[in-house]
C-alpha cells in the first residue's frame, strides 16, 4: 500500500481538484480510499454531493476528528462512494477541536504518530490512500507527512504558489527525520497558457530539476465546472468523439499516473 499527501503552503492551487482527480484515476487499478484532512471540507462534499448527510460537525457515519481520537473506528467512518474502488473519509469543520482534545490528553507526540496508527490498521484494504490536505501546516498536517510515503506539492504557476512550495519543502525536510522514508514530487498544476505562466514554470524546473514532474496539468475551466456541477472527476467524464480527438486535462492526469508509477509511488 502506498500512501499519498497533497499538499501545498498556499491556497488555490488546486489541492482539492488535484486529490479527486488522482484518488479516482487510482480507484481505476486498485482499491482507493481518500481521507479529507482539510475543515473546510471541500473533498468531503464533492464525494458525498448526492448525499443528504451533512459535512459539518459530526454526523452518524463518523468524520475523521472521531476516528485519529478512537471514538469511532475504521468501519465506522469509512465512507463507500458511487465510484467503484473509491472509498473516503470525510473530515469536518471542527477537525481542530479534536486535535486540541489529544493536545490536552497529551496523547500528540512530536511524532505526531495518530494517523499513521489508524492507517496501518487498515493497510490491507488498500492499494492506495491519498490523502487531501489544508494549505496550513497544524498538528495534522505533521501527522499527515509521518504517515505518508509520498508527498504530491501541486504548484499553480504563480509567485505566491512557488513561495507555498519552498515552505512545503522546509516542512518535509524537518519531518524526514521522522519518516525517512518521505519522498515528494512537485507538479505544475493547472498551468495557463500565457507567457507568465511558461516563465515560471520554467523558473520551477530550473530550481528544483528532477523534483519536477515532466507532466504538467494544463488549466480547463469547462470540464473543471462540469466537474464540480456534477460531481464526477474529470477522469471520469464521458467524452464526445470529438472531444477524443483532443487532449483534455484528464489525459494529463492519466500521464501524471503513468509517470509516478516510474518513481515508485
Amino acid at each position: 500500500m502506498k500512501v499519498i499527501c497533497v499538499k501545498n503552503g498556499k491556497g488555490g492551487d488546486g489541492k482539492t481538484v488535484f486529490s479527486l482527480n488522482l484518488a479516482a484515476l487510482l480507484a481505476k487499478e486498485g482499491k482507493v480510499l481518500l481521507i479529507d484532512t482539510d475543515p473546510r471540507c471541500h473533498s468531503s462534499n464533492f464525494m458525498i454531493k448526492n448525499e443528504s448527510v451533512p459535512v459539518t460537525g459530526t454526523f452518524e457515519k463518523g468524520n475523521l476528528g472521531e476516528w485519529i481520537t478512537g471514538k469511532k473506528t475504521a468501519d465506522q467512518v469509512i465512507r463507500h462512494s458511487m465510484f467503484e474502488n473509491l472509498d473516503f473519509v470525510a473530515c469536518s469543520d471542527d477537525l481542530d477541536d479534536y486535535v486540541k482534545e489529544l493536545e490536552k490528553k497529551r496523547i500528540i507526540s512530536m511524532a505526531g504518530r495518530n494517523l499513521k496508527e489508524c492507517i496501518d490498521k487498515i493497510a490491507d484494504r488498500y492499494d492506495y490512500i491519498v490523502i487531501d490536505c489544508s494549505q496550513n501546516v497544524t498538528t495534522i498536517d505533521v501527522n499527515v507527512l509521518v504517515a505518508s510515503d509520498f508527498a504530491l506539492i501541486p504548484v499553480k504557476c504563480g509567485l505566491s504558489s512557488m513561495d507555498g512550495c519552498f515552505e512545503m519543502l522546509d516542512w518535509i525536510e524537518q519531518v524526514q527525520t521522522l519518516n525517512p522514508g518521505l519522498d515528494y514530487k512537485i507538479v505544475m498544476n493547472d498551468r495557463e497558457k500565457n507567457k507568465e505562466a511558461e516563465e515560471i514554470e520554467s523558473k520551477a524546473r530550473e530550481l528544483w530539476d528532477e523534483k519536477v514532474c515532466k507532466t504538467t496539468i494544463r488549466h480547463q475551466s469547462k470540464p473543471l465546472t462540469k466537474s464540480l456541477r456534477t460531481g464526477i472527476p474529470v477522469v471520469y467524464e464521458h467524452r464526445t468523439p470529438s472531444e477524443i480527438k483532443r487532449t483534455t486535462i484528464a489525459d494529463d492526469f492519466i500521464n501524471l499516473v503513468k509517470e509516478l508509477k516510474q518513481y515508485g509511488c
